[in-house]
C-alpha cells in the first residue's frame, strides 16, 4: 500500500531490504555509538556490511535523507554481487526512466499514480506518474514505525 508514496526504483531498491539488529561487527565509523541491538537494514540478498548494503539510521530524519536512499538504490542496482540481475535492471531502468524528462511512462510507474477515482475530480488525480509532493517523507515515517515496532502512521 505504500508502492504510490515514492518512486517505482526506490519502492524496488526498498523491497531488497530486510530487517537487521546491530552487532558488535557492525559498530564502526557513525555506528560506533548505537547500542547493540538497534534495529537497522540489510541487504537480504548479500546481508551487507555497514556502508555497504547495511543501514542503521538514527532517525527517521536520517533515513528519509535522499544520500541514504540513493545509497541503497546504489547498492542494489550496481554493488550487491547476489541481487538478481532481473531486480538490478528493473531498478536501473526505472530510474533511468525516471530520470529522464522525454521517456515515456512505464507501467510499473504508471501503476504508482493514485488509486484510480471518478474522472470527474481533476484536481486530485496524478497524471504524471509521480508521487505526491510530501508522500516521500510518509513513506519513511512508515518505513521507520514498521522497523521500530511503532505505530504506522496512515497515508
Amino acid at each position: 500500500e505504500d508502492k504510490d508514496l515514492v518512486p517505482a526504483y526506490l519502492f524496488v531498491a526498498m523491497a531488497q531490504m530486510k530487517v537487521c539488529r546491530l552487532t558488535e561487527a557492525d559498530r564502526v565509523g557513525c555506528y560506533k555509538s548505537r547500542t547493540l541491538g538497534f534495529t537497522g537494514m540489510c541487504c537480504k540478498h548479500c546481508g551487507g556490511q555497514p556502508g555497504f548494503g547495511k543501514f542503521f539510521p538514527a532517525t527517521v530524519r536520517s533515513l528519509a535523507q535522499t544520500t541514504t536512499s540513493q545509497t541503497i538504490v546504489k547498492h542494489v542496482g550496481y554493488k550487491c554481487r547476489l541481487c538478481p540481475p532481473t531486480i538490478r535492471q528493473a531498478v536501473l531502468s526505472l530510474q533511468s526512466s525516471e530520470d529522464s524528462p522525454t521517456a515515456p511512462t512505464i507501467a510499473p510507474t504508471t501503476a504508482l499514480t493514485t488509486a484510480p477515482t471518478n474522472n470527474n475530480n481533476s484536481n486530485n488525480n496524478n497524471t504524471s506518474g509521480r508521487p505526491r509532493y510530501g508522500s516521500r517523507k510518509v513513506f519513511f515515517q512508515r518505513v521507520w514505525a514498521r522497523l521500530h515496532g511503532q505505530q504506522i502512521p496512515d497515508i
